[in-house]
């Protein structure tokens, strides 16, 4: 599943993710595409029991990362992989929701409300 920067799930390759990427026949990877450039939150079950993550945090919208959230919260699963992209690609790996969904707050803070707060 992917989040929108709305807040809303759509499924990747469906027509209204094409819709929503302006593109209905892309030539490229259109899920990595929305992921880097576009702030979409790309969330995956993988082998029922790992959930993966994967952002560009200085994309990500407000009601994307409280989607995201929100959705953790009533998961079951745990074990969660969080990649998102800094200057490379990072990858986290937690077994806790509340460090997950601490972390997923902590990277989207813009750096200007971080510098605020010291």
């Amino acid at each position: 599943m992917l989040v929108t920067p709305q807040g809303t799930w759509v499924f990747p390759n469906s027509d209204e993710f094409f819709g929503l990427l302006g593109d209905y026949a892309p030539d490229y990877d259109a899920v990595s595409f929305a992921v880097k450039n576009l702030g979409f939150i790309k969330f995956q079950i993988s082998d029922e029991s790992i959930v993966e993550i994967e952002m560009h945090p200085r994309n990500v919208s407000m009601p994307a990362l409280t989607a995201v959230q929100e959705r953790l919260l009533t998961c079951r699963m745990r074990l969660f992989r969080l990649k998102y992209l800094d200057t490379c690609w990072r990858l986290e790996i937690s077994s806790s929701i509340e460090y997950i969904t601490q972390r997923l707050s902590e990277l989207c803070t813009p750096e200007s409300t971080k510098k605020g707060r010291r």
